[in-house]
């Protein structure tokens, strides 16, 4: 039936959206252990990691605002489009070496 359908979409957004923000926020973790002085890391790790949550609720609440107010396509050309530049600036990234 529709509804089936639309809830199987539904759930491959969120899952969609869940990987992108895991994805994120370990690669940011990875990103800042290395980069941060050991004296100051717990704190860039503390404050990224609510950054990324706050960022994460919002922006899934966000996508499924636009879900439900227009066409899930929307929903997910966001998503395409947020993983392909997330893409482009992990390429960019300098290679890191441990402090």
């Amino acid at each position: 039936s529709d509804v089936y359908k639309r809830q199987v979409v539904y759930a491959f957004v969120f899952f969609c959206l869940e990987l992108a923000v895991q994805g994120m926020t370990q690669a940011s973790k990875t990103y800042l252990a290395i980069k941060s002085p050991a004296a100051e890391r717990p704190f860039f790790i503390g404050a990224n990691n609510a950054l990324l949550g706050i960022f994460g609720i919002l922006f899934s609440g966000f996508l499924g605002v636009l879900a439900h107010s227009s066409h899930i396509v929307y929903s997910l050309a966001a998503l395409v489009t947020l993983a392909l530049v997330a893409a482009c600036s992990a390429i960019s990234l300098e290679a890191l070496k441990p402090n």
